[in-house]
């Protein structure tokens, strides 16, 4: 599919791109949208409480659909099976990008509770692996093979990882061969990096998006990023980097502990997040000790519940 918004009816432009062509329209009637992956009827008016109301249509800058809202739920077909879903987003070549099962508007009356309510157990296949969840969003690279799982945070998951079996929340990310390139721990895991073990854990991802998570991996297997609380990072004869702390949401006189983020290719040590740090791994030895917070660090929870 690679289908232009000149090609559907009732259009007005709503918004530009700095060169003047438009970035999104609204449709004021029903369009219907066939492709290779379904027939997709995009949302035009509001039908029923709990779903998100949206009809503009977002563009790609040559013209091409990028993504939008269905009047109703429709069936996409994707490498990973046929799975119904509320929303939908393309490259600019027409290839499929990410599907939504469930797009709801979360407000005082429409919880997230209510929301995960209505999600259904989707089974994921890859080639590589295989596990059943509830999932906010799925990508997919322009070939169609699997990019990306982002999970309820509700979910758990256990698979074999390069880490070992791991439990995993969030979201994680695959090589388009289908091998796991990331994953949100859900628990610490113990990681082998090239300056020793590593307790890998972030007690707040942001669950946004499992394109990106707190443990990566090269294509090999090996450990290419890490986030951790647990330890701190002493340069031999020169700095010290630790997890950092940032003030509590809800409780002024509590602090939340912010991962230390550390990565690694074949020559060099990354550390830090706003400001970035660059060691050769040659030229600089390295000691790993412990970090404690002053919270459990499996209990932090942004929500106003402590």
């Amino acid at each position: 599919m690679c289908i232009s918004y000149h090609d559907l009816d009732e259009v007005a432009a709503v918004g530009y791109f700095d060169d003047g062509s438009p970035s999104e329209i609204s449709i004021a009637s029903e369009n219907l949208i066939v492709s290779e992956y379904g027939m997709f009827i995009p949302q035009y008016c509001p039908w029923e409480d709990g779903r998100r109301y949206e009809s503009v249509i977002r563009l790609h800058r040559n013209g091409k659909l990028k993504s939008f809202t269905m009047q109703h739920r429709a069936k996409v077909k994707t490498s990973i099976g046929t799975i119904e879903c509320d929303a939908i987003s393309f490259y600019d070549d027409g290839s499929l990008n990410r599907i939504f099962p469930l797009n709801g508007k979360l407000s005082g009356y429409w919880s997230e509770a209510m929301e995960y309510a209505l999600a259904e157990d989707i089974l994921v296949n890859n080639g590589n692996y295989s596990f059943s969840a509830k999932i906010i969003s799925a990508a997919f690279y322009p070939s169609g093979n699997l990019k990306s799982v982002t999970l309820w945070p509700e979910e758990r998951i256990i698979l074999d990882t390069p880490a070992g079996k791991c439990q995993i929340r969030t979201g994680l990310s695959f090589y388009e061969d289908g091998r796991i390139k990331s994953f949100e721990p859900a628990v610490p895991v113990k990681v082998s990096t090239p300056i020793g073990i590593i307790s890998a854990f972030n007690p707040d991802p942001d669950g946004i998006c499992g394109d990106v998570n707190s443990l990566e991996f090269t294509p090999a297997g090996k450990v290419k990023k890490v986030s951790t609380v647990s330890e701190k990072v002493v340069v031999v004869g020169g700095e010290e980097f630790l997890p950092g702390e940032r003030r509590n949401l809800c409780f002024d006189t509590i602090t939340d502990p912010v991962p230390l983020r550390i990565a690694f290719d074949d020559v060099h040590l990354f550390l830090g997040s706003q400001e970035l740090f660059v060691y050769k791994l040659d030229d600089f030895s390295f000691e790993l000790l412990p970090y404690r917070h002053q919270r459990n660090i499996e209990a932090v929870k942004y929500a106003c519940n402590h």
